[in-house]
């Protein structure tokens, strides 16, 4: 007898899946410097009581800062640095960085795909 095997709904939906080169976004300069304001605006406007800058904390908005402008390629938008080189950017540490990282992913401001 076969049996059909039901999977459970899931309450996330599942990320798009990406095979062979990444699709970048390109931005120039000024789309860089918007991306920073709102980056701003969004700190601003979640902060908490007892948080200095926001739920992005000063060495997560050097993280940012330093993705754009430091390993964004303008051109193809491809952005792919190890933790390390943007620690070395940001001039803070790994662990930094993965927390910096993880709180811009939950504040949508960066995605692993695109």
């Amino acid at each position: 007898m076969s049996q059909t095997v039901r999977f459970p709904n899931h309450p996330r939906s599942r990320r798009e899946k990406v095979f062979g080169p990444a699709r970048g976004i390109p931005l120039d300069g000024n789309a860089k410097a918007r991306l920073k304001v709102y980056v701003r605006g969004y700190n601003a406007s979640h902060k908490q009581p007892g948080q200095h800058h926001g739920p992005i904390t000063r060495a997560g908005m050097d993280v940012f800062e330093a993705l754009p402008w430091g390993f964004h390629n303008s051109k193809t938008g491809l952005c792919f640095p190890s933790y390390e080189a943007i620690a070395e950017k940001a001039r803070c540490c790994r662990d930094t960085v993965h927390e910096a990282i993880k709180a811009l992913e939950a504040a949508n401001i960066l995605s692993q795909t695109t």
